[in-house]
């Protein structure tokens, strides 16, 4: 069990990678919580359970957008995206889509405290005018640790499970057949997701 990497289906990867990702939001909703629980007084269990389910709404369009180019890249029905090179170039789009998306719910600890909000795009007008922007970066890096440690986690966790699973060329497949359903798959998965 020490070193348990599976090849899998194409599709089957696909689902377990954003259901990673879905796993690590949620992750981050929990730590959102608990990073600012005093902010939240009286919330009970079940309350957080109901803010939790709640949020894998959001959290379901939030993985699309930032997966979009992922999925579609996994999905095109060309023996290309078999190659190792393919492979490759998919797993940092992967890496850094989702890296920066899991460092922005990270940053959303700290910033919640300052503006009683979940952060949007309009985080930057924030800083916009700021002239130190890059030792601020780094001073909330130190301060806020315990974020920048859960950040750091999670890209870990991210990078960890990615590597667990690994897509696997068919083998003496019919051509006929293989490109008939990988080209039914495309709405499928579109429909999905």
């Amino acid at each position: 069990m020490k070193n348990w990497v599976f090849s899998r289906n194409i599709f089957v990867v696909l689902i377990y990678r954003i259901l990673l990702i879905m796993v690590l939001f949620s992750l981050f909703r929990i730590g959102f919580y608990l990073f600012n629980h005093k902010m939240f007084p009286g919330v009970s269990p079940s309350q957080l359970l109901t803010m939790m389910k709640g949020g894998l709404t959001f959290d379901i369009s939030a993985v699309v957008y930032v997966n979009m180019l992922f999925i579609l890249l996994s999905i095109i029905p060309l023996e290309v995206r078999y190659e190792d090179i393919y492979q490759e170039i998919l797993k940092y789009i992967f890496y850094i889509t989702n890296g920066i998306a899991l460092a922005m719910n990270g940053m959303d600890f700290v910033y919640y405290r300052f503006v009683d909000k979940r952060a949007t795009a309009d985080v930057f007008k924030t800083f916009e005018h700021e002239t130190n922007n890059t030792k601020l970066f780094f001073r909330f890096l130190w301060d806020y640790w315990p974020a920048t440690l859960f950040t750091f986690l999670a890209w870990f966790l991210m990078v960890y499970f990615y590597k667990k699973v690994k897509v696997e060329k068919p083998s003496n497949v019919n051509k006929i057949g293989y490109y008939s359903v990988n080209i039914l798959m495309i709405p499928l998965v579109i429909a999905l997701v």
